[in-house]
């Protein structure tokens, strides 16, 4: 009787414990790391386009931004065009690509609730560019970017620290749309299959990404989830 009483003595006190602890875990601190939320895609392109909203998140330290991308699979040549908002600065347009470290170049300013075409394809047969809302806004040439077909596209967020906020909120996504790639050999735009969206989203962070295809449009989306 003695032992069995001991026994269930000892059982409360762990069931006491593990509830205790579990109430108690701390909230995993921010840190400075390079986050993503979204997805690539493992297919020969001649350009990546994408819709994509700008919904003001919160960037107490760092930045935010909300990219589409062509690139190679193993090396760094890439080229990106989004929106990008930095702590205490206002939210603009970029394109981006290797050249050879990195050039990013800023265009106007992104109203929140707006929607835009962020797109980068070849151009004339001679450049890669980055395109916002139609606009060629900057080029390269092949032999500078060192890439002419692409092999990879990506449709993404990305945070610089943890602390910031990607894309929509639990309860409002960011729902970028008609995910598109071009066809090397026919040049026509192709809408993404979702199916073979490679998920990129950083494990251990608040960021979250889910895609799907509702007619006519493909889709991706990411919030944070704190």
């Amino acid at each position: 009787m003695e032992k069995r009483l001991l026994f269930k003595l000892c059982l409360m006190i762990a069931l006491l414990s593990g509830t205790l602890l579990g109430v108690f875990v701390p909230r995993v601190a921010a840190v400075p790391q390079w986050s993503f939320g979204g997805y690539k895609y493992y297919v020969a392109n001649d350009g990546s386009a994408a819709r994509i909203p700008y919904m003001n998140p919160s960037v107490p330290t760092g930045f935010s931004t909300e990219w589409v991308m062509s690139g190679l699979r193993y090396s760094p040549p890439y080229i990106q065009a989004g929106w990008m908002k930095e702590s205490g600065d206002v939210t603009r347009h970029f394109v981006e690509f290797k050249c050879p470290t990195v050039c990013r170049y800023f265009y106007g300013s992104v109203p929140p609730g707006t929607t835009h075409e962020y797109k980068v394809a070849i151009f004339w047969d001679m450049y890669w560019c980055g395109f916002i809302d139609g606009i060629c806004k900057a080029a390269i040439t092949f032999d500078a970017l060192g890439m002419h077909d692409a092999e990879m596209t990506y449709y993404s967020g990305e945070t610089s620290d943890t602390d910031a906020d990607m894309g929509g909120t639990p309860s409002n996504h960011l729902h970028m749309y008609n995910l598109s790639y071009q066809d090397p050999s026919t040049m026509w735009w192709i809408q993404v299959n979702t199916n073979s969206l490679v998920d990129i989203t950083t494990p251990g962070t608040p960021y979250r990404a889910s895609k799907g295809y509702s007619y006519p449009y493909t889709w991706a989306e990411n919030w944070t989830q704190r």
